[in-house]
Parts: C-alpha cells; structure tokens; sequence
C-alpha cells in the first residue's frame, strides 16, 4: 500500500507520525466493496494523521499500531455488515416478486409489458425467450439492491463502525492519546455560563455623564456644549453651585367657600356678596371663612413665591461671606441677573392693576348677577 498525499501545510510531528506507518505490510480489507472504494481508502490511509492533529503531538509506535489495527477492523466491520444487511432483504424482496416481474415503487402493467422480449440500449438485435425473462430478473434484482443499500447497508454500516471505534476507548496503549485530547478540548472549551458583558459607552458619553454629575444635573444656570473636540470651553469663571434647602409650606387651613356650597365655581370672580342665598338643600361646610376666593389664595401663593426668592438671594451671598471668610478673604460676590429686580416690578404693578380692576367691577352695580 501507499502512504498518502499530507497537505503541505500540516505539522511535522504529523509527518513524523505518517513515517512511522510499515506501509509495505499494511494491508486491504478483503471485504472492501467495490462501491466508494477510494473513499474508504483514503479514510484507511489518514487515519493516523488525523489521530497525531488530534493530540497535538506526534504519536509512539504502539499509538500507530493502535490506530492502524482499529481502521482496518472498522473498514471490515463496515464493509461486511453493509454487505449482508444489503444482500438479505434485497434477494428477499427480488423472490417474492419474480412471478410478476415487479421492481421497487413499480409493477409491470399486464396489457403493455413483454417478459419474453429484452432490448439492450444500442443493441442490433432484442433477446427472445428464457435470455430476456434472465435479463428482466437481473434488472430486478440490482434495482432492488440499490434501494436495500440506501434504507438498510447505511444504518448497518454506521452501526458496526461506532461498535469497532467504542473498542479504542478502552484499548489501554492509546490511554495517552486520549488524556491529551481531553486536555486539548478543555483549552479550547469555552467559559461557562455565556453571560454578556456590560455595554462600554462611547467616551463622549462618558465625559458627558462626568460633567453632568460633577455640575449638578441639568442646571439652566451654566451652559456645556458637548465636548467633542471641536469647542472651547469658557474662559469666565462660574461660580461653585450649592444645593438649595427645600422649602417647606405651612399647611393650609381648611378653606371655606362663603360658608355654603352653590353652583358658582370657587375660581369666579364674583364676589360672595353677589352671589345670593344659599339653597335650602345645600349642606354647609364646616370652616372659617378665612380662605376666601381663589383669587385671594392665587395673589397670596404669588406673593410667598416672590418673598421666597428675595429670600434666597441673601441667603446665597452669606454662604458665599462664609466661604470667603473661611478662606481669610474679606472680598464676596454674589451674582443676580440685572434685570431681575425690573421684572419683580412689572409683575407686580400689573398684578395691583389686575386687581384694582376685579374690584371695581365687582362694586359695580353690572359686576353682579342679573
């Protein structure tokens, strides 16, 4: 026999390992089909070139002969058991139907077929007679063979290789050639559990998330383009921002609508006075009538949110005089913007004119109902 054609790209301890192979002595299964011949030759050649990649090393002289004994069993196994479970039912099947002439999926019809006329494809002259009902059996029976191997021989040559290779896991000379194969296949395994990793965010977004975190959040106050190269950062200084108490409302006494429950809604702006009697089913609220409309309560919320404001403003600049003062600095600022103070003024002299004109138009005599 000859050794194989290795590829030029593999190892030398394979090359090394194909040496050591007596291909003189190394002989042909005598059962070996004519059928994919070359095939199961070449599988039969590289056996031990497969078993030296699989290791990763070159292997002994036992590990060879190992090899070599387990590849001709397993082509003999495969070949005869093929072989036989092809033959059986197929010679079964050929018996049964010889009276008919049927083949596989196929019966003859009666009417248009001829058992005693044969034509060979190119042939000058048919057969007549015994020679063409001989010549329709053998037809029959390789077509019968073919479907017997394709249903039966490959069930039962793969059956009889796996029983031949399980003999190679207990064979005690290639104990070695299976501990490193176990080793190799733990390398390559990968980790368990397969859990993704976290999502790594763009630097752009990390920086961005840093400023926002070290400014505070969102603040309207200071202004940050997105640091993506391309800008400056301001050259005037900010001031640091420091969290502002919550502020805390008093609770809110009960409110009473005039003392009785009408129709009116509580947000009109008619005064009480106008409003009428209260209605003999209406029931009372219990209260002091110290709430008023909500026009009363909406000037009162209006001016607490402007005393809020001018109280925090002076709070803002002694935390700065304490800072400063810490520092052993006389010197402190605070920032307010310049048209604050103007727009605190507008509000408020339109808020007085707004309610200056509710009152004239409550004391006057159309103010009230008709």
């Amino acid at each position: 026999m000859k050794p194989p054609k290795l590829p030029p790209g593999d190892p030398d301890y394979v090359r090394a390992t194909v040496a050591l192979v007596n291909w003189d002595e190394a002989s042909v299964p005598w059962s070996l089909s004519p059928f994919g011949r070359a095939s199961n030759m070449r599988a039969y050649q590289n056996a031990p070139r497969m078993a030296a990649l699989n290791a990763g090393r070159e292997l002994t002289a036992a590990e060879v002969e190992a090899f070599m004994e387990l590849s001709f069993d397993m082509l003999s196994a495969k070949n005869v058991a093929g072989t036989v479970c092809t033959a059986l039912p197929a010679y079964y099947f050929w018996r049964r139907g010889m009276a008919r002439f049927s083949f596989p999926l196929w019966r003859p019809l009666a009417a248009g077929f001829d058992a005693n006329t044969f034509r060979f494809p190119l042939a000058p002259q048919p057969l007549v007679g015994a020679p063409a009902r001989a010549a329709w059996h053998g037809l029959r029976f390789l077509a019968y063979w073919v479907a017997a191997s394709l249903m039966a021989g490959g069930l039962a040559s793969g059956a009889a290789t796996a029983a031949v290779a399980n003999r190679g896991t207990t064979d005690p000379r290639l104990e070695q050639w299976r501990a490193d194969c176990m080793a190799r296949m733990s390398a390559n395994k990968p980790l368990p559990g397969g859990l993704p990793r976290p999502p790594v965010p763009f630097p752009q977004q990390q920086q961005q998330q840093q400023q926002n975190s070290g400014y505070g959040g969102d603040d309207g106050s200071s202004w940050r383009p997105d640091d993506d190269g391309s800008h400056t950062t301001p050259a005037w200084p900010t001031a640091p921002s420091t969290p502002s108490p919550a502020r805390s409302e008093p609770p809110r006494p009960p409110q009473d609508s005039g003392g009785f429950e009408d129709p009116f809604d509580e947000g009109s702006p008619v005064a009480p006075s106008y409003r009428g009697p209260p209605s003999p089913g209406a029931p009372s609220s219990t209260g002091s009538d110290a709430g008023g409309s909500a026009w009363d309560r909406l000037r009162r919320e209006s001016a607490n949110r402007a005393s809020g404001r001018g109280d925090q403003q002076p709070s803002r600049s002694w935390d700065a005089k304490r800072a400063s003062a810490a520092s052993g600095s006389e010197e402190s600022w605070s920032y307010s913007s310049p048209g604050g103070s103007e727009a605190d003024t507008d509000q408020e002299r339109a808020q007085k004119e707004f309610d200056e004109m509710l009152e004239r138009e409550r004391r006057s005599p159309s103010g009230g109902r008709s």
